[in-house]
């Protein structure tokens, strides 16, 4: 409220509320990045424990995210993101593990340099793929040899929103830091009118950052109105399961029988050996 304007009464003492809030980890951030607090690059230190508990775990795959959507890796960005990955690649090969670069910022030109370099297979993210105006039978098509993790989730379309909405969730954060630290910092023996006003100020602002962090711009299930027509890449999909490759498909999306309905009706043929 303005100077002045006397707060509202409250009900009780109102008590400091912490809010956890996480920077995005990656190999390497680009430099072209606005609020590169948002972010942590990752030392390939941080990284290399992964490698040794897979291995104990007897896992022979993993993934490795490149960036978000639309936010590609500049040339220096890709160098140190190729430096970091080949020293994990390395370790990886020991371990008798394979690893899968994940769209999602991934410039296909530097995809192809890594696979020459390192021979690193693709995960390709539908959802992600779809927002950076690729087609996704197109893309399936040029790298399926290169392709055995397919990750499916639908998305309202727009970088645009999906940027909107990581700002809007930033700034109402950094809102609620400032206002809390105010209220915190404000001596025991001050004015309780000016104390009382602080207080409302940030329960306001953490209210406000509550109302921004979900996020219904991704990560929707296949019959929640996304803008994906998963149809002919599920029967692109068919044939080459009746030709006997193996691929995996991850869900990323509450299980309902509807998404089951939908893959089998796609998915399945006579033809096939196993059942899905």
């Amino acid at each position: 409220p303005p100077r002045g304007r006397p707060a509202p009464p409250l009900q009780k003492t109102p008590t400091p509320m912490p809010v956890v809030t996480f920077r995005e980890c990656m190999l390497a951030v680009p430099r072209t990045v606005s609020n590169p607090e948002r972010y942590y690059s990752l030392h390939v230190d941080e990284c290399l424990p992964i490698i040794d508990l897979a291995k104990e775990q007897g896992i022979r795959n993993l993934v490795i995210p490149t960036s978000r959507p639309g936010l590609f890796l500049d040339p220096a960005a890709s160098d140190e993101f190729r430096a970091k990955l080949k020293i994990i690649a390395a370790a990886a090969k020991q371990a008798d593990i394979t690893l899968h670069v994940r769209t999602g910022g991934l410039a296909f030109d530097l995809y192809r340099r890594i696979h020459r370099e390192l021979g690193c297979l693709l995960a390709l993210d539908a959802g992600w793929t779809h927002l950076e105006r690729n087609d996704l039978v197109s893309v399936f098509e040029e790298f399926k040899d290169r392709i055995r993790l397919i990750l499916l989730q639908q998305v309202q379309p727009g970088i645009d929103k999906w940027g909107a909405w990581q700002d809007a969730m930033a700034l109402t954060w950094r809102e609620y830091a400032q206002r809390s630290y105010e209220w915190r910092s404000y001596p025991e023996k001050g004015d309780p009118e000016e104390r009382q006003t602080l207080a409302r100020l940030a329960y306001d602002a953490f209210r406000a950052y509550q109302k921004t962090v979900p996020n219904e711009l991704a990560y929707q299930g296949i019959f929640q109105g996304g803008d994906i027509n998963f149809v002919p890449f599920l029967k692109t999909l068919r044939k080459e399961f009746e030709a006997g490759v193996e691929r995996y498909l991850l869900l990323e999306t509450v299980p309902n029988m509807k998404n089951a309905e939908f893959l089998s009706r796609y998915l399945l043929s006579d033809s096939m050996a196993k059942p899905f």
